[in-house]
């Protein structure tokens, strides 16, 4: 399920510079007036006014170079959920997307309704939230081709394991659970989602655990240790050593910088 962590509308008047992994999810931005540049690992791209947008992982370094003279204004919405490696992989990474007009079109109506739906009161509110974003990453997907080409679907087993955990992305999900659901044995399980996927299963897991994460602790509602409990771990200490593993930084630290 997409969680929606922020949707506005940014103007940028200087070089704005961002170290990787200082807030969760993906960033979605489209120009609304202004010219610049936007500067990633993966490549340098033009922005202005048009039919594309850009899709940012936010746990990379990127740098927004507004044109001198030329205010940068951009619409965005900041986003993230559970599988959410799978989803930028499928589309085939992230950066610019060109789009059909009627696509941007349809963008821009979303942005609208995310902005009036930014504060979720209930699940019906988040739900549809969730809805609004697999519009938009569906669009995402048919402007790269994709629907145009067969996409490969992994092994009965494999994708029963893929879509139950995806059903409870924070279950601590075990061995034998997972055997069950996929109706063969673990050891088949493991080698079938290896030779079917570009991850182990276990960095499968861990990763979905991690998303998971990201969302909770965006929540400045949930204590660290609350967190912890939610995600099934026996303690908060475990759980910061755990994060700090795959992240790099402690929860902690992680909250302090989406916050800031």
């Amino acid at each position: 399920m997409w969680h929606l962590y922020s949707v506005g509308t940014v103007w940028r008047d200087e070089i704005e510079n961002h170290l990787g992994a200082d807030k969760a999810g993906l960033h979605l931005f489209w120009v609304r007036r202004g010219q610049g540049l936007l500067e990633t690992p993966s490549g340098q791209f033009s922005l202005a006014p048009g039919p594309q947008c850009w899709l940012v992982d936010l746990r990379r370094q990127r740098t927004y170079r507004p044109i001198e003279g030329a205010r940068l204004v951009t619409d965005s919405f900041r986003f993230g959920g559970p599988l959410q490696d799978a989803w930028l992989s499928m589309l085939g990474g992230a950066g610019e997307v060109v789009m059909k007009p009627q696509m941007m079109s349809q963008l821009n109506q979303v942005h609208r309704k995310l902005i009036r739906n930014k504060l979720v009161s209930s699940s019906s509110d988040e739900w549809r939230i969730h809805l609004l974003i697999t519009q938009v990453w569906g669009n995402l997907l048919e402007a790269r081709g994709h629907f145009s080409q067969s996409i490969h679907r992994p092994p009965v087993p494999v994708q029963r394991v893929i879509d139950a955990v995806q059903a409870e992305p924070m279950h601590d999900w075990q061995a034998s659970e997972l055997s069950s659901v996929a109706g063969i044995s673990y050891s088949g399980l493991r080698a079938a989602f290896k030779h079917s996927r570009d991850e182990t299963l276990h960095d499968f897991l861990q990763q979905v655990r991690l998303d998971q994460a990201y969302i909770l602790l965006a929540d400045p509602k949930l204590s660290i240790k609350e967190v912890s409990a939610r995600l099934n771990f026996n303690d908060a200490t475990y759980f910061s050593h755990w994060f700090q593993r795959l992240h790099g930084n402690t929860p902690g630290d992680y909250r302090r910088s989406i916050r800031g």
